[in-house]
């Protein structure tokens, strides 16, 4: 869970860039990896075709945390 908490934020901070205003501190995210996982890197991934056919009007992790920043910036 933490893992995946610093993963979306270190993508968050590397997007909001692009949206406008700094809306999240740097989290270093290679620090923290490295505190919770026992390698630095893993080539595993979820297979989602079962979640996509099931939902397939759900927006995949980049479009969704792009919209989100992008509510936010329109809320401020």
């Amino acid at each position: 869970m933490e893992s995946e908490f610093i993963h979306i934020m270190s993508f968050i901070n590397r997007t909001h860039g692009s949206i406008g205003d700094k809306i999240y501190t740097t989290i270093d995210y290679l620090e923290q990896k490295a505190k919770i996982l026992a390698a630095d890197r893993s080539n595993n991934f979820l297979h989602t075709t079962k979640l996509q056919k099931m939902y397939p009007n759900v927006k995949n992790i980049k479009a969704s945390v792009r919209d989100i920043l992008n509510e936010i910036k329109l809320i401020k």
